[in-house]
């Protein structure tokens, strides 16, 4: 597993320097500066994204409760049990919620208690046995926390203890064997720490020797052969470092070969077939490496082609089928990617809706049951998104099926709670690069295949047309609206309430062959 830094200042033991996102990574600091926002633990309110997700604040900043406060939350793991581990770089802590939404502090400024303290963990990574292992950026350590709480340094900034230094750590990532991998970004360096406590440096900042340096490490990952795949930041590059100790450059600064360059690179995963995955945070972008070398990107700046940008990607990862999560820190976003190569948008700087925004999206990481966890570095929050929460009842169904043989279909999605007003609409399986409309209407009807139509209108009485907000379904033949409860736009615009049975469905444009339009199914959804 990967665990991956943000584009920083340059921060000592002491000083607390906020980065600013629009700074050079490293070495600029604007003096010193500390978030006085305080931090508490608490449920969240849930609001459907997409066809395919709900939404869930599960971390957030508070109003003064009690207990102890997170501040800046950045590094993020997932353990196989479903607990999720935060740490927050300046409160100087790490947090641990589980599946039932139980939050507890596992360590705090104190470290070991016993005079080894921490700073600024950037760095969290969790192993098979669900030990916890947490870098402290600041104090030049990295901890180990068992699932007893037993807290233990099995790093500090001596490194190996034979002049190889430890510091500014941050990347970790575990193997099946329990050997620990941490990055010295500032030393220039990765070390191994073997569960018996022997420390090894597995590459230092001369990279594979033969020219190809490595210059601020930010990440590593480790694949099923213990091969360790570590990024530099400053040199551009990836490298490979198989357990017998050789070291391959797999990637530079030329990224494919073809124009698309890597720069910054930010974050590193690799998945079970042993292709990894570079982001390049200053290029933008993100490049999948093949064990034949095969480079190619798989995302750029254009994000999902459909206005959905990406900027300065931070943190990429895979889960078990494939499907790659890469987070934008400064587009305050994250974007799926399937096998395939479809790229969708999981989740904007709107968050969870109703205030719980996201800024400066940093980590990102699945778990075995579909869910992805992104932290908001700057909104002091970390989201889950998870499986889809389908509202109403479709009727209407199946479509007329439009020019590429399939029928659209209608969604509801988000909260059936009128005074919330946290419901969204999505129309997906549609002809791609069309443009449409939602509609909505208290009464049901059939109009088969009106003028100007091959499809069926399924709704009656006085219809409402979302037609200020006309959408075009893209490369990923879908849209979505979030909808106003308050304000349905019919004459006069119309404040649905409790009780309220309602009934949508999306017209959209066509050519089949010639022009027309088409509609999806229906569904019918009744507010509480």
């Amino acid at each position: 597993m990967a665990h991956c830094l943000p584009r920083r200042t340059t921060l000592d033991h002491d000083s607390r320097c906020l980065p600013d996102p629009a700074a050079p990574p490293r070495g600029w600091c604007p003096g010193v500066a500390r978030w006085s926002t305080q931090f508490v633990l608490a449920a969240a309110a849930l609001t459907a994204s997409s066809a395919a997700q709900t939404t869930t604040e599960i971390i957030h900043s508070g109003s003064g409760a009690s207990g102890s406060d997170i501040i800046a939350p950045f590094a993020l793991a997932v353990a196989t049990s479903g607990n999720v581990y935060v740490a927050g770089a300046y409160s100087d802590n790490v947090f641990e919620i589980t599946p039932g939404g139980v939050v507890r502090e596992i360590i705090r400024s104190d470290g070991d208690g016993s005079g080894n303290i921490l700073r600024l963990p950037w760095g969290i990574a969790v192993d098979g046995a669900q030990n916890v292992y947490v870098a402290g950026f600041g104090s030049w350590n990295v901890f180990k926390i068992t699932p007893a709480g037993v807290i233990s340094q099995i790093i500090d900034s001596s490194g190996d203890g034979i002049g190889h230094a430890l510091r500014d750590p941050n990347g970790l990532a575990v193997d099946a064997a329990g050997n620990v991998y941490v990055c010295g970004s500032s030393s220039d360096n990765v070390f191994k720490i073997t569960p018996a406590g022997v420390i090894t440096q597995v590459i230092d900042s001369a990279g594979d020797g033969v020219g190809n340096i490595l210059e601020d490490p930010q990440a590593v990952a480790v694949d099923g052969a213990q091969n360790l795949y570590v990024v530099g930041w400053k040199s551009h590059n990836a490298f490979q470092v198989t357990p017998s100790g050789t070291v391959t450059q797999i990637i530079d600064s030329k990224g494919d070969g073809a124009g698309h360059n890597l720069f910054g690179a930010t974050c590193v995963a690799v998945d079970i077939f042993g292709d990894v995955y570079v982001t390049g945070g200053s290029s933008f972008n993100a490049f999948r490496i093949e064990p034949n070398g095969l480079i190619t990107e798989i995302i750029d700046p254009t994000g999902d082609g459909v206005g959905n940008i990406l900027e300065s990607p931070q943190a990429i990862a895979v889960d078990g089928a494939q499907n790659i999560y890469v987070s934008g820190w400064l587009s305050d976003n994250a974007f799926k990617i399937t096998p395939s190569g479809t790229i969708t948008e999981i989740i904007d700087s709107t968050g969870a809706g109703k205030g719980k925004r996201l800024a400066l999206a940093s980590m990102i990481a699945p778990d075995s049951s579909g869910n992805v966890y992104v932290s908001g570095y700057a909104s002091a929050n970390v989201f889950k998104i998870g499986e889809r929460v389908t509202l109403g009842t479709v009727y209407c169904t199946p479509a007329a099926r439009h020019s590429e043989g399939l029928a659209a279909l209608m969604h509801a999605l988000g909260s059936d709670v009128a005074n919330e007003n946290q419901f969204r609409l999505r129309a997906t399986d549609m002809p791609l690069d069309r443009l449409g409309y939602f509609m909505a209407s208290e009464t049901q009807g059939f109009n088969a295949a009106p003028p100007g139509s091959q499809g069926n209108l399924c709704l009656g009485g006085a219809i409402a047309r979302f037609v200020n907000k006309v959408k075009s379904s893209g490369s990923n033949g879908m849209f979505s609206i979030f909808v106003n409860l308050n304000k349905i736009p019919l004459s006069p615009p119309h404040a649905v309430v409790a009780g309220e049975t309602w009934n949508f469905q999306a017209w959209f444009r066509d050519r089949n062959p010639g022009p027309t339009s088409n509609f999806t199914d229906a569904v019918a959804v009744t507010f509480r």
